[in-house]
């Protein structure tokens, strides 16, 4: 059963090493697009479009293909909007960066140590700080289809990453235990 836990270890830090890729490319290309988009005065965002179509103000225009409205708002929007995509590829950076650690220890053959239950810490925190940012996001949203006083559009907001944070905040109470187990199993050797 070791080995075959072992070997998959490599193969998680690959996948870890790919998100890392992958968010460090996207948030750099979010930051990019906001800072070198030629649209300083309109904005696209998801709405539903079937009630919406007899209210839109002027100046929106309705895409009912792709189910966005191009909008025209304010810089203070257009600016919070876009910190939130770097923002949200930074804390999966992080995120997985503390999971390498945590995988680091896994291959040397000893995870149960108090570094590993101060990672797992932090990646709920992470998780908790991404809830911030969706919280956030959604808030604008809210703020901006109220601006263009659409009253039936309702952003997403997913719970999902609460209950993650509540699993790591309970996983690293068992892996403090773990290292509490271990630490007094090596003092009666």
């Amino acid at each position: 059963m070791r080995l075959a836990t072992r070997s998959l270890l490599p193969a998680l830090e690959g996948l870890l090493l790919i998100t890392i890729l992958l968010a460090g490319l996207a948030g750099g290309l979010s930051l990019l697009v906001a800072v070198t988009s030629d649209s300083l005065e309109e904005f696209t965002i998801g709405l539903p479009t079937g009630p919406l179509r007899e209210s839109l103000p002027p100046g929106v225009v309705l895409d009912e293909a792709q189910g966005s409205a191009t909008v025209p708002i304010g810089l203070g929007y257009r600016l919070g909007w876009w910190l939130v995509g770097p923002a949200s590829s930074f804390l999966v950076l992080a995120g997985a960066e503390i999971l390498r650690g945590i995988v680091a220890t896994a291959r040397a053959g000893d995870p149960f140590v108090t570094a590993n239950v101060r990672r797992m810490r932090v990646l709920a925190a992470l998780t908790l700080g991404y809830i911030v940012l969706n919280v956030a996001r959604s808030l604008l949203a809210i703020i901006i289809q109220d601006d263009l006083d659409l009253r039936e559009a309702v952003p997403d907001i997913s719970f999902a990453p609460i209950v993650s944070a509540v699993v790591l905040l309970a996983l690293a109470q068992i892996w403090q235990h773990g290292v509490k187990l271990r630490a007094e199993q090596e003092l009666t050797v």
